[in-house]
């Protein structure tokens, strides 16, 4: 079965155009013609098309007429205007609305074909950014494994209010999960820029500044080179300021004026620069009390919360728990290739239901992985559990779990050597050294037994 031809659609009421674009294209392309806008109108309705050359004056409409029609009915096809006239007026209404090329008549017979080779990469790069993005998506709703009626109402708002350019101001405790609202807010909402994060709570005060608006060259010591700041590289896209009750207030100020005149003023700059996008915050404090203590700009306040999301911990959703386990247990064991792991003991399940979870879903999501990155298997017992989770439920090391006459040598010395492991929190140098051997004999046995030791995270 032969490769699919790409498809070219050429508008245009001239006979003798056609039969010399139709010539400089097949055999390469199929191509098919329309002669005015009702019969271009029902050709994009009845055939994939991947590129469109559209002449600027047909007999019952205008190229441009055409042209925002289809960019809306084909967002990812591209389309080159033509036309015997040097109009630079209509040359850029076009490409504002998102022509791909503007060409003058008489077009020659190289041109033709290089320009629709372009447009055709054009065309594959759209599709492969729309899947990259698809994909992207998918991972991010992969994560939101929900079963409480709560959380089943926070991404009802959110397939709501994604769409809409509206601020939204997202509350929660940490760990539970905000910046991924954010995320899929933005994923949701169609706006062709990025998601550009920043937390307000990680950069010192004297740096915000800077980092959030952007400065010029030679502004300050040490700029050396202009930087645009996180304001404008959302441009087009989405702005998420994590824990925003952080912000000092003289650029709590600042970023008003911004939301305001839709303008931002670098550090050493004179203009003010045109900037779109679209703000979504964050935040584990109460704003209304830091606003009633002068800490919180109240005009502010009311600009950042239109919309308001409160997700709650997941101690107060119970009924989340155990498919989060199962679901970052099945992320886990592909991830850390242990396919020898079943799942978790009764007994287990039966504590982590009862946990508290102070740290939220990011505290089960980390203490799954080291659960089956350590596990003896094939089960995962609550004798696996790190020393301060066995202390907080009473869990003893010596209920059944400890080294019997039926083990081998080996996993006797396993079990050892991932309890001092563990007691040393996982520093290889120092349980090497109590062990009595050296650190790259302890390292080739954790890769002999496939275990890597995981890193060490906040959350």
């Amino acid at each position: 079965m032969g490769m699919v031809k790409p498809t070219v659609l050429i508008v245009d009421d001239d006979p003798s155009i056609i039969r010399l674009f139709t010539r400089n294209l097949v055999p390469d392309m199929e191509v098919l013609a329309a002669t005015n806008g009702q019969e271009a109108r029902a050709a994009i309705r009845s055939a994939v098309v991947d590129v469109v050359i559209l002449d600027h004056k047909l007999p019952d409409t205008w190229g441009i007429t055409l042209l925002r029609e289809f960019r809306e009915e084909l967002p990812d096809t591209p389309i080159i205007m033509v036309t015997g006239h040097g109009d630079v007026e209509t040359a850029v209404e076009a490409m504002k609305l998102g022509a791909q090329d503007y060409l003058l008549k008489p077009v020659t017979n190289d041109l033709i074909r290089e320009v629709v080779k372009r447009a055709l990469e054009v065309r594959q790069l759209r599709a492969r950014i729309r899947q990259l993005e698809q994909e992207s998506l998918n991972r991010l709703l992969d994560d939101f494994v929900v079963e409480s009626r709560a959380m089943q109402e926070i991404l009802h708002t959110v397939l709501r209010i994604a769409p809409t350019p509206a601020t939204v101001l997202i509350l929660g405790e940490t760990g539970v999960g905000k910046d991924r609202i954010a995320q899929l807010i933005h994923h949701l909402s169609g706006r062709k820029g990025p998601f550009v994060a920043l937390n307000c709570a990680a950069i010192p005060g004297d740096l915000m500044e800077s980092e959030l608006f952007g400065y010029e060259k030679g502004a300050f010591t040490g700029a050396t080179r202009s930087y645009p700041g996180k304001i404008r590289m959302a441009d087009q896209g989405t702005l998420f300021l994590d824990e925003i009750g952080e912000m000092p207030l003289h650029l709590q100020s600042k970023l008003l004026r911004v939301l305001e005149t839709r303008k931002v003023l670098p550090l050493g700059g004179r203009e003010e620069i045109p900037v779109n996008f679209r703000l979504i915050t964050a935040t584990n404090q109460n704003l209304e009390s830091k606003v009633r203590e002068g800490k919180f700009r109240e005009d502010l306040y009311f600009r950042i919360h239109v919309v308001q999301l409160t997700i709650p911990p997941l101690r107060d959703r119970p009924e989340d728990i155990l498919p989060l386990l199962h679901h970052f247990f099945k992320k886990s064991v592909e991830q850390y290739d242990r396919g020898d792991l079943r799942g978790f003991h009764p007994d287990l399940l039966e504590i982590l239901k009862k946990h508290p979870w102070p740290g939220n879903v990011r505290e089960l999501q980390h203490l799954v992985e080291r659960l089956v990155i350590l596990a003896r298997g094939p089960l995962i017992t609550p004798e696996d559990l790190p020393e301060e989770y066995r202390d907080m439920h009473g869990v003893s090391t010596g209920n059944g779990q400890a080294p019997s006459l039926s083990w081998t040598l080996e996993e006797v010395e396993r079990w050892h050597v991932l309890r001092v492991l563990e007691h040393n929190g996982y520093n290889i140098k120092k349980t090497a050294a109590q062990l009595g051997i050296h650190r790259n004999t302890l390292s080739r046995k954790l890769s002999q037994w496939g275990i890597t030791i995981p890193q060490k995270s906040e959350g």
